[in-house]
């Protein structure tokens, strides 16, 4: 398929997408574009071993909820202290896509995708407020029309929302469905969810309802009275229930599944329901509609002249016109698969109807996905004006008479706007100027009765990757694999753009060829560009399980060798497949591993020795780990664990018989990593899952070591990513920022530097495990080697900056210069208690801008201080730094500056130093004591001084080599000076200053606080 070229430089790739080139597609590809694009999340289903999330999701929820609300706090806390959000450690930044172009479509008619969209809702009132429900991502609004958008559900977890709604009479009471059914298809399919939620304050926070799941699991729709808040119909895969008490208890309306709910706008009382399967494995039940004229308190199956017979019509979809109540459309699909039967028209509300004979027509709008999703919506000041959708959108202007259709998902083709495929809801604005459609790419509009759509996706961070993989040499160069959405290439900051159709799975980008790309799909579908991205082939020679579903594994696995860059590796279910040749012939050296028993082998995941390759390990079903030691031609079976559902296995990168390994297995209680350090012999769990500095008890979907700190190992689970920097004797919540959502993947920077991770339903993540790499000539080491100390200053009077020098005087304290060695500006101390926390001092002498940051080095946790310009801040924490773990308490805060001294003026020089205990500054002109008194003794004395320069100094109490009072004084050689005080201690102390004239001016800081002063005036010489 020719593409834009994608690797190449950034103005190019901004020129091509501007300019929209369109894709040419090749006959040899045209059967790829055709691939099912219904899978919905069986790829996830497989990883974790089940189809029933809804007990994990509600687990999700409230564990990764509890922890990202405690993060919030945290981070709050640090910001009304003054704080950077760095305080407590590394931040995760969103890489998007907050926005992707499609292939086939274009930027310039709406060809801008994001994730799966189940269903919108609008203001009543105000059509730039509108909800929209996401497969992966929860709900998302906006205030202004889709220009800009904000997640409401991130501390959720990844849910699925089949439906939303607004109260008419109350926008802020909203109701959502979890779960999205239009993605079912059997159990491999199902996107179960916790339940309904509903919200008081129009998304800001959202309840799940009392009632649990007894409404269902698999929300279809909802709607609410347009009279009454709180009276609400949900349609799920139980059947219909209604609530009037905004959701507290619900009562069953219709025992049958329940796919649509349509309230006649214009007459409350009359409500229809559709009922019936949303896939053909139900074929005990059959597609009906339904009336009710007490506002949905009970219901009458309505079937005269309805097309088809009551034993071929399948999922029904229904629309009331709102400017008349009698007009009424439905949209059947034909029982027993996606084809679509027909629609049909009433004219007497329902009570009888009219075969559209839309098929006849040449509107075949559903094209087999009817099954599972369909849409139809009428004009709202004009009944016969009707639009429905399915895989693209049709209108009709005359009720259905004729019909033109007004949008191609392969936007490419022809003059129709691109729209994406598998449309799942259409909604009118309140002013019924503009109509909405909600689709597997997001969301599109027209405003003009679809003669023209533009995409509302840009800033919806929706795509749900199942990979990614990226560049060993080019930190820009990244790719994933999406559900629904193909292979998205990352070109420029949150912008991507789609390489490949169909569901992304395994990719791999040649180490030093970055022309050479390999991509694929689910059942060993693998493909090949030798140009960049330009074309993509299929790559399957000698590949014999490719395409076979009883052979191959729906998600994909691609692997690069360590070494030799032109070596991959993938997997069917039996057997690892290798290439020499970067994909273009394949082979299986070993053939079918056996097994070992008689269960049946199934590949789940492999990896190879990061060093040389020269090893590999599998992660199979039933718990078997399988190991080659010569290049994948022989394997044996070394250890069948007793957890299954593994989830990846890796070497420790400096001992090959120590191996790790995940489960991502959802039942609770489960330990979820464990280790061998004798190649399998032996096996113990390092998990601590549920404790108090052990994992979540939710699934590890990989594992992956940290190629600086051996001891360091980060775990991508369902609700974020977790770090032990300890060999898992400790797991914390690694970095600040991340939702609650499923990490799917995880890769660090060959240096350690960053990590990236991809996510289910949010997008990709970035984070800098660290502001800058280690630099021993610009940072301190102290208090035994735990804590890193760093300092970045930017002058006050000139654009001048960078990072200060260290002087180290102990290992519990230091100080930094910022362009003389001889001129210290800021000193640290760190008193490390050996109980696992430490206590923090900050002087700032200076009036340089400048930033310390400190880093435990066991957990990588930081603490940012930063000192404006032109201020003097003194700083002190006794509960952050940590050095057993990541945990982080709320810091004290910045406090505040000593009052003003007053003295006279000299220009006499004193004595030299004749007393230590009082030390001559700034050419002798200035004679300085301090006396200190103990918090918590209550010794007491006259403190001794160290002299540095003939202008500053510092004072220690009872050890030479324990300062705790730090003096500056700045002479300008025209009898004025600067008096700089920075206290890092918790004594209490007196400074007092004396001029050669024996006038003295004094600051005393009580105890228990840090005081810094600075003045300008005080001193006259």
């Amino acid at each position: 398929m020719k593409r834009p070229r994608l690797f190449g430089t950034s103005l190019l790739v901004f020129t091509l997408l501007t300019l929209a080139v369109p894709a040419r597609l090749e006959a040899a590809e045209r059967e790829r574009e055709d691939l099912d694009l219904r899978v919905g999340e069986r790829g996830l289903h497989e990883r974790l071993g089940t189809s029933n999330l809804g007990p994990l999701r509600l687990r999700a929820a409230e564990i990764g909820g509890r922890e990202i609300r405690a993060e919030r706090a945290r981070l709050q806390a640090a910001r009304k202290a003054g704080m950077a959000p760095n305080a407590l450690g590394p931040v995760w930044k969103s890489m998007g896509p907050d926005y992707q172009t499609v292939n086939g479509g274009s930027a310039g008619n709406g060809g801008i995708d994001s994730g799966l969209a189940s269903q919108l809702a609008i203001h009543p009132t105000d059509g730039n407020t509108i909800w929209l429900a996401t497969s992966g991502g929860g709900v998302w609004k906006t205030t202004d029309g889709g220009a800009n958008w904000r997640p409401t559900m991130d501390d959720l977890g990844q849910l699925p929302i089949g439906a939303v709604a607004v109260a008419k009479t109350n926008p802020n009471r909203l109701y959502a469905g979890s779960a999205n059914p239009d993605t079912s298809n059997a159990g491999t399919q199902n996107a179960a969810g916790i339940g309904l939620l509903v919200s008081d304050d129009a998304g800001g926070t959202w309840r799940v309802s009392p009632a649990g799941t007894q409404p269902g699991t698999n929300y279809f729709d909802i709607d609410v009275d347009p009279r009454n808040a709180n009276i609400v119909l949900a349609a799920s895969e139980k059947g219909l229930f209604r609530s009037v008490d905004g959701g507290s208890s619900w009562t069953q309306i219709l025992p049958m599944q329940t796919v649509s709910v349509a309230w006649s706008p214009s007459d409350p009382n009359i409500v229809f329901a559709g009922t019936g399967p949303n896939y053909p494995e139900r074929v005990e039940q059959y597609g009906k509609v339904w009336k009710s004229t007490d506002g949905g308190v009970s219901f009458v199956e309505k079937t005269e002249g309805l097309p088809g017979t009551s034993s071929t019509r399948g999922r029904p979809e229904i629309a009331v016109a709102p400017s008349n109540a009698n007009r009424v459309y439905v949209l059947f699909a034909k029982h027993g698969g996606g084809q679509q039967l027909d629609m049909a028209k009433s004219s007497d509300s329902g009570e009888t109807w009219v075969p559209l004979e839309t098929l006849s027509k040449g509107a075949n709008i559903l094209n087999n996905q009817g099954d599972l999703m369909t849409c139809v919506a009428v004009d709202p000041r004009n009944p016969d004006i009707v639009y429905a959708g399915g895989l693209d959108a049709w209108k009709s202007t005359d009720a259905g008479a004729t019909w033109k259709q007004l949008s191609r998902w392969q936007g490419v083709f022809g003059s129709l706007p691109y729209v994406h495929a598998d449309q799942h809801h259409m909604v009118f604005s309140p002013d019924g100027g503009s109509l909405y459609i909600a689709t597997d790419g997001g969301l599109f509009r027209t405003s003009d009765g679809g003669e023209s759509f533009s995409s509302l996706n840009r800033g919806l961070v929706t795509l749900q990757f199942n990979t990614m993989c990226q560049s060993t040499t080019d930190p820009n160069l990244v790719l994933g694999g999406l559900m629904d959405n193909g292979t998205t290439l990352r070109v420029g900051g949150t912008a991507w753009q789609e390489v490949y159709g169909g569901d992304g799975y395994g990719c791999v980008i040649h180490k030093t060829n970055q022309n050479l790309v390999l991509a694929s799909y689910y059942y060993l579908g693998i493909v090949k560009s030798t140009d960049g991205g330009n074309f993509f082939r299929r790559s399957t020679s000698g590949l014999f399980d490719s395409g076979n579903e009883s052979a191959a594994p729906f998600p994909t696995i691609l692997k690069a060798h360590p070494a030799n860059p032109d070596w991959v590796y993938t997997s069917s279910r039996t057997k690892l497949w290798f290439s020499n040749d970067f994909a273009t012939t394949w082979t299986s050296p070993s053939g079918d591993i056996p097994s070992g028993d008689s269960t049946q082998i199934y590949i789940r995941e492999f990896s190879l020795l990061p060093t040389d390759g020269s090893r590999i390990v599998i992660a199979a079903n039933v718990g078997r780990i399988y190991e080659s030691t010569d290049g994948a031609k022989t394997f044996s079976r070394i250890a069948k664990l007793t957890v299954d559902t593994l989830s990846a296995a890796r070497y420790d990168r400096t001992d090959a018989r120590t191996i790790w390994v995940s489960t991502a297995r959802p039942n609770a209680g489960t330990e979820r990593v464990w280790v061998t350090k004798d190649g399998g012999a032996t096996w113990s769990s390092v998990s601590k899952t549920g404790q108090a500095n052990g994992l979540p008890d939710m699934p590890v979907l990989t594992i992956e070591q940290d190629p600086v700190s051996a001891q360091t190992w980060y775990a991508a689970t369902y609700i974020g990513v977790y770090v032990t920097k300890d060999n898992g004797a400790t797991w914390s919540r690694f970095g600040t920022g991340l939702p609650n959502v499923i990490v799917t993947a995880l890769e660090p920077f060959p240096d350690g530097s960053r990590i990236r991770v991809a996510t289910f339903g949010r997008g990709m993540w970035e984070i800098d495990t660290q502001e800058a790499p280690p630099d021993p000539t610009k940072q301190l080491l102290l208090s035994k080697g735990r804590v890193r100390v760093q300092v970045d200053w930017k002058s006050q009077y000139s654009s001048d900056s960078g990072t200060a020098f260290p002087i180290p005087q102990k290992d519990e304290f230091g100080y930094f210069y910022f362009s003389n060695s001889s001129n210290p500006e800021v000193f640290v101390k760190v008193l490390d208690f050996g109980s696992g926390s430490a206590l923090c001092f900050v002087g700032g002498l200076s009036d340089f801008y400048y930033k310390v940051t400190f880093t435990v080095v066991a957990t990588g946790q930081r603490l940012v201080f930063e000192k404006p310009a032109g201020s003097l801040i003194g700083f002190a924490d006794g509960a952050t730094l940590k050095f057993g773990s990541a945990t982080t308490a709320a810091p004290v805060g910045l406090l505040a500056l000593g009052a003003d001294l007053a003295a006279g003026e000299s220009t006499s020089p004193a004595e030299p130093d004749a007393d230590p205990q009082e030390m001559k500054l700034s050419k002798g002109r200035v004679t300085v004591a301090v006396d200190w008194k103990s918090q918590y003794s209550g010794a007491s004395g006259r403190a001794f001084g160290i002299a540095q320069q003939d202008e500053f100094c510092f004072f220690y109490f009872s050890d030479r080599n324990n300062p705790e009072v730090f003096v500056k004084v700045l002479d300008f050689g025209d009898g004025n000076a600067v008096l700089f005080v920075g206290g890092l201690t918790d004594f209490e102390y007196t400074v007092t200053f004396k001029n050669s004239r024996g006038e003295t001016a004094t600051f005393k800081k009580p105890a228990g606080e840090l005081i810094g002063y600075a003045n300008g005036d005080a001193l006259k010489f």
